[in-house]
């Protein structure tokens, strides 16, 4: 009787003991980031176990990650994402201990991005372009919220290496013309990288604000009046310009913000920006050694490294122009 009962204790404290050493079984999980999701840098992620009493244990081993675009980021087998561009990203994880009887997964979707370049909010020569945005159209007519700030970070924008910013006004002929030369020419300028953004400033009438809407309308009939289906790159108005807001850490609408400031004196008013740092290498307006001058849009697209803050004596003289008349510089 004794002997039995002996080892009935042994048998009731070797069970006791085997549940108490277990192995963890979770039956949900957490993810913790280390890090924030910016464009060169890595984010360290930590999977933890949670059990059904609550009890939390950090995951090392059976886990398998997975990025939803590698283009933005990558993860290697221990959690380390290494972040390659801007733009929404979901990082995946599935776990699958000896002890589990299914895998877990669990995710975190956010939006990766960069640091926008320091600016002073001017225009000229060297200058960062400052991070502007617009309600604005993708040159097949489809509505865009275009921000220079995802062009500078995002993956969706990675062929672009330039940005030639052409500023306009609906009752300008030589604007109308040069819409017509950058309609022909949009294949082999993206082919080169470079992206066209079209500003209008005014409509038909010198002085009148023009919004996106005008912009999309002008720049598509130009384009069917050059024998192209599509108008070059992105068209937008200076009626729906928008600025960031630091203190409000969001756009707002700077109606006419281009017109207000002094990088307008003539029309079509040009330039140029080098996306790797949103300076602008080529100024073409009034104050701008571009001034009257042709630009040689496809050899500055190939080699956006190269000094050009004056043009090269190859470059021709004889561009066409219109000032504003007199009450041509307001704007409703």
């Amino acid at each position: 009787m004794k002997a039995r009962w002996s080892l009935s204790v042994v048998a009731a404290l070797v069970l006791l003991l085997g549940a108490a050493c277990g192995e963890f079984e979770p039956t949900s999980l957490r993810l913790v980031t280390h890090g924030e999701f910016l464009r060169d840098q890595t984010v360290q992620i930590e999977v933890i176990g949670i059990d059904d009493d609550g009890n939390e244990e950090v995951l090392k081993k059976g886990l398998t990650f997975r990025s939803s675009d590698e283009r933005i980021a990558t993860v290697d087998p221990n959690g380390l994402v290494t972040v390659h561009a801007g733009g929404p990203v979901t990082i995946s994880v599935t776990a699958k201990l000896d002890s589990m009887e299914k895998p877990l997964e669990a995710s975190i979707e956010t939006r990766a991005t960069c640091q926008y370049p320091e600016f002073d909010w001017k225009f000229g020569q060297g200058k960062v372009v400052p991070p502007l945005a617009w309600p604005a159209f993708l040159s097949n007519g489809d509505p865009i919220y275009f921000k220079l700030e995802d062009v500078y970070c995002d993956a969706d924008w990675e062929w672009v290496k330039t940005i030639h910013f052409v500023f306009s006004a609906g009752w300008c002929v030589p604007c109308s013309m040069y819409a017509m030369q950058l309609a022909r020419q949009a294949g082999s300028l993206r082919r080169e990288g470079m992206l066209v953004v079209t500003v209008e400033i005014d409509t038909e009438y010198p002085g009148v604000a023009a919004d996106s809407n005008f912009a999309k309308k002008h720049l598509a009939k130009l384009a069917e009046m050059a024998g192209q289906k599509q108008p070059a790159g992105i068209a937008a108005g200076d009626k729906d310009t928008h600025i960031w807001d630091p203190e409000a850490r969001s756009y707002v609408p700077a109606k006419n913000f281009i017109r207000r400031s002094d990088f307008i004196a003539f029309y079509p008013t040009k330039s140029i920006v080098r996306k790797r740092d949103m300076q602008m290498i080529v100024d073409g307006s009034g104050k701008g050694a571009w001034a009257g001058k042709v630009i040689p849009l496809l050899e500055i697209a190939r080699d956006p490294e190269a000094d050009w803050s004056k043009p090269p004596s190859w470059v021709d003289d004889g561009e066409i122009e219109d000032r504003p008349e007199d009450g041509g510089t307001g704007g409703e």
